[in-house]
């Protein structure tokens, strides 16, 4: 997404910089890997935070900080939160600009382990596809961003997003999406309790055109507990091989004829002349001085999804 500039309304600040994914992130998607069950939901204690507790422009660490709390029933302290505001700020957040929803969920599934010892994945998935919801029937919260304008801040006002354009965005945002309690509703959880409204509800049928009209941010972010994923995936011995963050793309190769269940993903099968043109279309995002078939399946993918 285009990056958008920073506004500031009263006391509010927000904070997404634009999109952005490294090409080794873990998708939800395909039929190989299974989601367990959450085992908290947001319903269950309905945490808030407010991140102007935390720091300027740190919606990107609220909106994950929620999404671990729906999860796991635990709650970051102030202590923590100022705590991984000042890691954030070391690492590349920019008070006056913000930062990225993807770095944000690193670095807060990193705090989760450091702080309580258990083991979190987090996974990029599509907003509307049917992994996301799949991910909300079970329970998770998706971490997710949005281009928002004075139009948008009015429209939620009542408690319902209704409208899917608002022309052009002045700020970007990072909220948290649940399933509510109602069918046909989604349910956002903003990151200002005690200051403003803080829930809304959208319906679910809308949420194709808030994509496309580039309102939503095409992908969202889950984190997953560990060992309750391992306990439920079990894959064959040339799945096994294949790192999280090819999954899916190594499975819809394999549907499309590209490769087969017999191809060395090991293979180099480009030089670095090539791997620097993926760098420079943005498709790569690491130099490893060679194409291998894993990552060319990889470049395939994303060049479909962009």
């Amino acid at each position: 997404m285009e990056k958008l500039k920073l506004k500031e309304e009263g006391n509010d600040f927000y904070g997404v910089i634009a999109e952005e994914e490294t090409e080794d992130v873990y998708r939800l998607g395909g039929e190989i890997l299974n989601l367990p069950k959450a085992k908290h939901t947001y319903l269950d204690l309905q945490t808030q935070y407010n991140q102007n507790n935390g720091g300027r422009s740190s919606c990107t660490l609220y909106g994950s900080m929620g999404s671990v709390s729906d999860l796991t029933g635990r709650m970051w302290s102030g202590k923590e939160q100022k705590s991984v505001y000042a890691q954030a700020v070391t690492a590349g957040l920019k008070p006056e600009i913000g930062w990225y929803i993807n770095r944000a969920v690193d670095l807060i599934r990193k705090n989760y382990f450091r702080i309580w010892n258990q083991e979190l994945l987090s996974f990029n998935v599509g907003i509307g596809s049917d992994a996301f919801f799949d991910a909300l029937e079970k329970g998770y919260t998706v971490v997710m961003g949005y281009s928002g304008n004075k139009e948008y801040n009015i429209d939620f006002k009542d408690g319902v997003l209704d409208e899917t354009s608002f022309g052009k965005g002045t700020y970007g945002h990072c909220v948290r999406m649940t399933k509510s309690d109602r069918e046909m509703y989604e349910l956002i959880v903003d990151n200002y309790v005690g200051q403003r409204i803080n829930t809304y509800k959208i319906k679910r049928a809308n949420l194709d055109e808030l994509v496309l009209n580039r309102v939503f941010f095409r992908t969202g972010y889950i984190f997953v507990i560990k060992k309750d994923f391992d306990k439920v995936n079990k894959m064959s011995d040339f799945f096994s091989k294949v790192p999280l963050w090819g999954l899916v793309a190594v499975e819809e190769a394999i549907k499309e004829g590209v490769i087969t269940l017999e191809s060395d993903l090991e293979e180099i099968v480009a030089t670095k002349t090539v791997e620097d043109y993926f760098i420079k279309t943005g498709v790569f995002t690491k130099s490893l001085g060679n194409v291998s078939l894993l990552r060319w399946v990889i470049a395939l993918y994303r060049l479909k999804n962009k």
